[in-house]
């Protein structure tokens, strides 16, 4: 949790890539983050104008077999929106937001 907490202060004053370093840090250290944690990615890039790094995020998200939720989603697409990135944001809806709403009916 206070890893967490750090990274999320990085994010809300515009230092979204130092808190993404200490993530990096964080699992090479064998902690495991929560979905919490990668969520304030999310904020934070869509808050600095970049949120397609937010698709960055994401990806680490499923390589690290990280389950993104409805928030993830959410507040990634509605920076690629904010900031313009309307294809960015149709790829990830297509592709990510369907798949996860499918899972959730299964299970």
């Amino acid at each position: 949790h206070t890893y967490t907490a750090v990274m999320d202060g990085f994010c809300k004053v515009g230092r979204s890539n130092e808190s993404l370093e200490l993530l990096h840090e964080t699992l090479e250290m064998g902690l495991r983050p929560t979905v919490v944690t990668f969520n304030t990615f999310f904020n934070g890039y869509c808050k600095e104008g970049t949120p397609q790094k937010g698709i960055e995020v994401l990806q680490l998200m499923k390589e690290r077999n990280f389950m993104p939720n409805y928030i993830s989603y959410s507040t990634l697409l509605h920076g690629l929106l904010k900031w313009g990135k309307v294809r960015a944001a149709v790829r990830v809806y297509r592709g990510k937001w369907w798949e996860m709403v499918l899972k959730r009916r299964k299970g």
